[in-house]
């Protein structure tokens, strides 16, 4: 009796660390969070400008469920200059990422996405502190969750005009970064 029950463990071990092995390996057909070369490449795409990585997070070889990034961000016409952070990882459980949305701290004001419904859960706020405006924007896709936050400083831009062009350009990364997969 012990000896059958040990080898159903067994079994059941092993088919876990299988299916893991599989599910997480380099050769799995799932799709992966795109690494930062991936969404530095895209970021034209969604705001015209200059990008550039200035942080990228370690480990991305061991970890492609994960990503963290961060840019430093000039326009095209250099009316507006910034810093970008694009935080994406990969999950299983919709209530879960639906879960960590709502519970992500929002500092400022709320601001409305547009294109929220095509998200299962969306939060996005919005402050300016010292001439900068600060959006930050919480997505939950079925399988994925998205943190944004955009630092954007515009010289002699009024509040309001900085809020909304942060806004605007917040959003198109998001949704931009939301469905990226990776390249590799």
């Amino acid at each position: 009796m012990r000896r059958q029950l040990g080898v159903v463990v067994g079994v059941a071990v092993l088919g876990v660390g299988l299916l893991g092995l599989w599910r997480w390996a380099p050769w799995s057909d799932d799709q992966t969070v795109p690494s930062c070369g991936d969404v530095a490449a895209a970021l034209p795409e969604a705001v015209p400008g200059s990008w550039t990585v200035t942080q990228v997070q370690p480990r991305r070889e061991a970890v492609r469920s994960v990503v963290r990034c961060e840019f430093a961000f000039i326009s095209v016409d250099q009316s507006y200059r910034g810093e970008v952070m694009v935080s994406l990882s990969e999950g299983a459980d919709t209530e879960t990422l639906r879960r960590r949305v709502s519970d992500s701290p929002c500092y400022g004001e709320a601001v409305p996405y547009p294109g929220a419904d095509r998200y299962e859960a969306a939060k996005s706020c919005a402050e300016t502190i010292n001439d900068k405006a600060f959006v930050r924007v919480f997505l939950a896709s079925s399988s994925r969750y998205g943190h944004i936050v955009v630092t954007l400083t515009g010289p002699d831009r009024p509040d309001a005009g900085l809020i909304s062009s942060t806004t605007v350009t917040t959003q198109r990364i998001a949704d931009l970064t939301m469905p990226l997969t990776a390249s590799e």
